[in-house]
């Protein structure tokens, strides 16, 4: 959030609204292009790539276990659903669908979350049976890995490495509209 709010205002005194204006405006003729098309094969072919299989492995893990699925009949399911409405919507209704579903994960989770605790007899409930299971001091329910074995010990690197690829899989921080680019481009 805090690089959108300090690109906004530089994109907006520099007139552009899109990515590949801002490459057509510091770069021209050949090596424009090139970056142009550089950016177009990397973010569909390798980022999209490795979003897309986020979403349909999660998807797979949950149809799994809450309708007993296999998983190429979620992959197909789901899969079959989201092609259809998208081409019946139109960019419109894709927006409006993707707001419900929105909505429906939040609460989804928030509910998963609820049954799954409570499921396990309660949040102290919880931390004792991890620790009956793994022994106690493993921190296996704190957000932050914790620091006793040093900067460089593997829960704080693993961190680190799950930090970096969250950022680097979220490419349009910088104001990027990858969509607009991908299709202007």
């Amino acid at each position: 959030m805090l690089s959108v709010a300090v690109f906004a205002k530089l994109w907006k005194s520099a007139g552009v609204m899109t990515d590949v204006e801002l490459t057509e405006m510091r770069y021209s003729g050949r090596p424009a292009l090139i970056l142009r098309g550089f950016k177009a094969i990397y973010f569909s072919v390798f980022i999209h790539t490795i979003i897309k299989a986020q979403v349909i492995l999660a998807m797979v893990k949950i149809l799994d276990v809450t309708m007993g699925w296999d998983k190429w009949q979620a992959i197909f399911i789901s899969s079959g659903i989201t092609i259809v409405y998208s081409l019946m919507s139109g960019y419109w209704g894709v927006i409006v669908t993707d707001f419900l579903q929105f909505i429906i994960a939040m609460i989804g989770a928030v509910l998963i979350a609820y049954f799954a605790v409570d499921k396990a007899g309660g949040l102290n409930m919880l931390t004792s049976r991890i620790d009956s299971i793994y022994g106690s001091g493993q921190h296996y329910t704190d957000f932050f890995p914790p620091l006793d074995g040093g900067f460089f010990s593997l829960p704080v690197l693993m961190f680190i490495a799950y930090m970096g690829m969250s950022w680097w899989s979220k490419y349009s921080s910088d104001g990027d509209c990858a969509e607009d680019g991908l299709m202007q481009g």
